[in-house]
């Protein structure tokens, strides 16, 4: 009865860890969400120095923004992925380490010797793959977060002098802002009376 309960988890922990990236899969598609496109304004303002928001900016920036976003989930999707196949992995060494145990035990009776002998190397198996995932999630993750950061300062770069153009804008008005005020000014005080109709 307790070798039909291992076997039975035995089985719910690979079925469990095979059906992993089925289920990250589902859970990344559908739209962005506003928490991760918040992280990467913040990202950008700690690099700059000073907070904004993502409204100030263009719709080209903003779509940079978007591209980056759809990067970081997909290294969020990575992390989760290979913290899971680690703990998948941890949790096969136990059984094999166990199935291994049972097996010599019950060496003296052939059968059931050589069924927990041949299910411990099944279990080895399946741990190996799990370790592979993880060692390849973790060099993917690891590119990613390279690729992320790279882009995030190419992206400060363009924000600060977007930035800095609107703010310049602001302070300093161009020559034709100058004469539009001045004609205003003028005709305002040609309608009181305080400037002749010659001017």
């Amino acid at each position: 009865m307790a070798n039909i309960f291992f076997l039975k988890s035995l089985v719910q922990v690979v079925c469990n860890t095979s059906t992993l990236d089925l289920k990250l899969s589902n859970k990344g598609s559908g739209s962005l969400n506003s928490e991760v496109r918040f992280r990467i304004i913040d990202m950008l303002s700690q690099r700059l120095g000073f907070s904004f928001k993502e409204e100030d900016l263009s719709p080209k920036l903003r779509r940079e923004i978007g591209f980056i976003a759809k990067k970081l989930r997909q290294y969020d999707q990575t992390i989760i992925l290979r913290d899971k196949s680690k703990s998948a992995a941890t949790n096969l060494i136990a059984a094999i380490v166990l199935l291994t145990i049972l097996g010599v035990i019950f060496l003296f009776v052939y059968l059931i010797g050589t069924i927990f002998l041949v299910l411990a190397y099944v279990v080895y198996r399946s741990y190996k793959k799990k370790k592979n995932l993880a060692a390849t999630k973790e060099s993917e993750a690891t590119s990613l977060q390279s690729e992320i950061n790279n882009q995030v300062k190419e992206l400060s770069e363009s924000t600060y002098s977007e930035l800095s153009l609107l703010h310049e804008a602001k302070v300093r008005p161009t020559v034709k802002h100058i004469m539009v005020d001045f004609a205003d000014i003028i005709e305002a005080a040609k309608r009181k009376g305080n400037i002749s109709q010659h001017y």
